[in-house]
């Protein structure tokens, strides 16, 4: 079974794009056998269920857990599929731990996108494919080899 954690900084743009995640993981459920997904939704899902089970955490130990979680859910990952249209610090946290533990990173961007020269310094070995719509992108995704 391969793990694919997908990823991305989509929380500050359009609505369009937060939706995004979830019609990503379809593509990779419906184009590739014997895949498990990651994507945020199930991270703040753990949060949520963090905070139901320990209603007396402070914020400190709830943002922990959830960082703690996600940081383990890449590690545990054979792919790391991230969209890095958007600078986010968490984002190159994440893409840290990747690097690191070995995971194989794929780079997808909305056309016209500045890309954080992190990215490019980090991973020189990388490209990053720029989609102009999510047909686009399903498009790539489903060409992909892993």
């Amino acid at each position: 079974m391969k793990n694919i954690f997908i990823m991305g900084a989509f929380f500050n743009t359009d609505q369009q794009d937060i939706n995004a995640y979830s019609y990503i993981a379809d593509i990779f459920k419906t184009n590739f056998e014997n895949i498990n997904i990651t994507q945020p939704i199930d991270i703040e899902n753990y949060r949520n269920n963090f905070i139901k089970e320990n209603p007396n955490a402070d914020i400190q130990s709830v943002n922990k857990a959830m960082v703690d979680y996600d940081l383990h859910k890449i590690k545990q990952a054979d792919l790391l599929f991230c969209d890095v249209s958007n600078k986010s610090t968490g984002v190159g946290i994440e893409l840290g731990v990747a690097k690191e533990n070995n995971i194989n990173i794929v780079f997808c961007a909305k056309q016209n996108s500045k890309i954080s020269n992190m990215v490019y310094g980090a991973f020189p070995d990388k490209t990053v494919y720029f989609y102009s719509c999510l047909e686009d992108l399903k498009n790539y995704i489903k060409s992909l080899k892993f």
